[in-house]
């Protein structure tokens, strides 16, 4: 099988630096068109940053809506799952969520109901605002504006002050607003511009996820044998060595936009590095399907075992990213197929699974793994652990350190 991307790739660590990474994370998980938006963004404020001459906006291509057949709070609870977050914590607020993906529980209150701390609350809630689509589970809508912020805008303070008081805004009184923000009227209307354009809330967990796709991945037949090319973003823009003057605030200024560009190019660049070798590993397991065979068993997990990316990584990447061929846009995560479950359909599953909690030793609970050995040794049900979980949220059964019966004489 021939690539048409050079296959010597190499691959570096970007833990050093915490904001940087998160730069990265939110670039990998992005699909074209958020990335498109991503640089645009950039360019507004970088001099350093531009499209190139022969760069065709997205839009012009007119691609077609993709309907997701992926439940919002399944895939949350997916990503909880290839996660190091407490799960149990994690359970109670993926599904506590209201309709717009806000937790507005408050942290005492979930402490008190799950007999955790506040502090394992609080830095479960952090991680869960961490997933996508980022600021899921925050408290109100200021919290979840003031996520989108970016501390380095000038107006970052305005904006943060306009955030605890979005009252004045309603009425469009620009020379109110810039009384109360201590600045002149245009950046009252700078400040008022920004926070409109930022999401009222993380998601909308009434209907189904659709988006507009651009193929991220054009798979091609050449002759017997399969080849892909990826969009490279990193090739679509450039950056400029600005000249620098005599002024050393604007020459530090000129810096620090440089610095900012290299680090967006790299981080697009290890974005299309690391879909390139999942890619490969797809296109290797699945090369007979995309030439009208059967669909092979492959997972996120065995992916990143052939890889050797983290799980998690793997799934980011491919997070709402498609691939061409043969003129038809396709969600690449449909080229993933389940774990085998033997057969079994999933309410007989479902039913096993009742069945077993139902007769557990109440002092002793099954925990999902146990659930998933037992399914094994006694129906011959093969299912991975967090697909147990799944089925047993989806029956409103509570983890096996919920269940738990403690006697008068265990507890004291």
């Amino acid at each position: 099988m021939r690539f048409t991307i050079d296959q010597n790739l190499k691959q570096t660590l970007g833990y050093r630096y915490y904001p940087a990474l998160i730069g990265s994370l939110r670039i990998l998980s992005a699909s074209a068109f958020e990335l498109e938006e991503i640089i645009s963004e950039q360019m507004l404020g970088n001099p350093c940053l531009e499209w190139k001459n022969n760069y065709r906006p997205l839009t012009e291509y007119n691609y077609e809506l993709i309907q997701s057949d992926i439940d919002p709070k399944e895939d949350l609870l997916y990503q909880l799952h290839i996660s190091n977050v407490n799960q149990v914590i994690g359970e109670y607020m993926i599904e506590s969520l209201d309709a717009h993906g806000f937790l507005k529980e408050s942290d005492e209150t979930i402490a008190s109901v799950l007999g955790v701390t506040k502090q394992a609350v609080r830095e479960t809630r952090k991680s869960i605002q961490q997933f996508e689509p980022r600021g899921i589970a925050s408290k109100s809508l200021e919290e979840f504006l003031q996520m989108q912020l970016n501390p380095k805008d000038m107006n970052y303070k305005k904006l943060k002050y306009a955030l605890r008081h979005l009252s004045i805004f309603v009425s469009k009184d620009f020379a109110k607003i810039a009384k109360e923000l201590n600045c002149s009227i245009e950046e009252s209307k700078e400040v008022y511009a920004t926070i409109s354009n930022l999401k009222p809330y993380p998601i909308d967990l009434s209907r189904e996820d659709s988006m507009v796709l651009f193929p991220d991945v054009t798979i091609e037949m050449e002759g017997d044998e399969l080849s892909f090319r990826l969009f490279e973003f990193s090739e679509q823009f450039e950056v400029k060595e600005c000249v620098m003057g005599e002024n050393d605030e604007t020459n530090r200024y000129l810096q620090r936009q440089l610095k900012e560009a290299k680090v967006l190019q790299k981080s697009c660049m290890k974005r299309s590095q690391t879909l390139f070798r999942i890619m490969k590993v797809i296109i290797d397991v699945q090369k007979d399907y995309l030439q009208g065979g059967e669909l092979k068993p492959l997972t996120y997990q065995m992916i990143a075992d052939k890889t050797h990316f983290n799980v998690s990584t793997v799934y980011r990447a491919l997070q709402h990213k498609s691939y061409e061929m043969d003129g038809s846009l396709v969600l690449i995560s449909s080229l993933l197929s389940k774990e085998s479950v033997s057969n079994h359909s999933k309410v007989e599953i479902q039913n096993k699974l009742k069945e077993l909690i139902e007769t557990e030793d109440v002092k002793h609970p099954l925990s999902d793994q146990q659930l998933a050995i037992r399914l094994e040794e006694e129906y011959g049900i093969t299912i991975a652990r967090r697909t147990i979980s799944k089925y047993r949220m989806q029956l409103r059964i509570l983890p096996s350190s919920k269940r738990k019966v403690i006697t008068a004489k265990e507890d004291s």
